[in-house]
């Protein structure tokens, strides 16, 4: 997972882009809203042809936090998955602090992933 310089998406927009790299999946989460100075990775899951990818905090029960939110550009390349056809389904989770966690869809799409096995 890498942090991006800013990049903004017009009203309306799902926030992430989703593609193939080979056996891979690509996921640009922008302007992922999250606390300052907070770490966050990404965790992947397959059921079936669903992949859920979710950007969460590193630490889901900090004892401390900034008092600020900050707008970060993540990246994330899952797999290696079997040549098939997928629908991915990209998530946003809080951390505990303050309130119990909360998980929301922030976007899909559905991709096909090509065959890396020599013709």
């Amino acid at each position: 997972m890498s942090n991006l310089p800013l990049i903004p998406h017009a009203p309306g927009e799902q926030p992430v882009e989703i593609a193939t790299d080979g056996a891979y999946i690509t996921v640009l989460y922008k302007l992922a809203n999250f606390r300052c100075e907070q770490k966050v990775m990404f965790v992947s899951e397959q059921d079936g042809t669903t992949i859920k990818v979710t950007a969460r905090p590193v630490d889901m029960n900090p004892s401390v936090v900034a008092a600020c939110d900050c707008k970060f550009n993540l990246s994330a390349k899952v797999g290696p998955f079997d040549s098939g056809s997928y629908t991915v389904k990209v998530f946003h989770q809080t951390d505990n602090y303050g309130s119990p966690s909360e998980t929301s869809e922030v976007g899909s799409a559905n991709v096909t992933v090509a065959s890396t096995s020599p013709q």
